[in-house]
């Protein structure tokens, strides 16, 4: 896989943290020498180079005693909180108010989570392109074309514009957190309601009762939907039953694509 592959796929996971998070101001990745190895898109290189040299000092002094964890930088409006995931540190920008545990709790997921996707990912060796000998063209007449095939078909054009309002609602990507209890349905997710409206938006107000969530390795099922009630899991939060989890054989803190069923 190349860097820039991995880069890619880590920036749009960090624009996903701050979808998620609105408190994070700012979201990047560095490495140990504190090079920028992905930042979210609202963020500018610009900004983060006011806070290279502190940062730099910082890791330093940490690599001297082994590396670090955690640290956190205050400021007079905003804290620098830096945390160590694989062998990256993760940088998050917030209020001091923010409350940095829940803001943690993501990125923390999330990140881990593509990584092993991308390692696991088959790479095919390039293979030379076929040298393709030259032939001199044929010399082709060139008919009228016919007025009948001018009409358009009404019906096959409809049949375009619904396929390409389907596509509209794509499947999104979810963290899974299960749940079990005496009254819970098994054939029910529980799904934020931010996720939902933006499948109703694309549907055009159609509202979305069923669901199918398929893993990355290939399972699927469908479920029906219920929105989540604790608004401290509003975000990309998919609640599964465990049932459900048994059978599409996914865990707590995992990936799966979720997309509208609108048969």
């Amino acid at each position: 896989m190349t860097d820039e592959t991995r880069s890619f796929a880590l920036e749009t996971t960090l624009n996903e943290v701050r979808n998620a998070c609105p408190d994070v101001q700012a979201a990047f990745l560095l490495d140990k020498e504190a090079n920028i190895i992905a930042r979210d898109e609202e963020t500018s290189e610009a900004a983060i180079e006011q806070m290279s040299e502190l940062l730099n000092v910082m890791l330093e002094k940490a690599e001297a005693i082994g590396g670090l964890e955690e640290l956190v930088i205050e400021g007079s409006k905003s804290n620098i909180h830096l945390s160590s995931i694989e062998d990256m540190y993760l940088t998050l920008v917030a209020p001091k108010k923010a409350d940095i545990e829940n803001l943690q709790t993501i990125p923390r997921v999330l990140i881990p989570t593509v990584i092993k996707v991308l390692d696991n990912l088959p790479t095919s060796p390039r293979r030379p392109l076929p040298k393709i000998p030259f032939t001199k063209p044929e010399t082709v007449e060139i008919e009228e074309p016919d007025e009948a095939a001018d009409e358009v078909d009404n019906d096959v054009f409809e049949d375009e514009v619904v396929d390409h309002e389907n596509e509209a609602a794509s499947s999104t990507q979810l963290i899974v957190e299960s749940y079990s209890g005496l009254w819970v349905r098994g054939d029910t997710v529980q799904i934020s309601r931010q996720v939902t409206e933006a499948w109703e938006d694309a549907l055009q107000g159609q509202e979305v009762e069923l669901v199918e969530v398929e893993t990355f390795s290939g399972r699927s099922d469908r479920f029906k939907v219920k929105l989540l009630e604790d608004s401290k899991m509003e975000g990309r939060i998919i609640r599964i039953p465990e049932k459900g989890c048994q059978t599409l054989k996914v865990k707590k803190g995992e990936l799966v694509r979720v997309k509208p069923v609108t048969e």
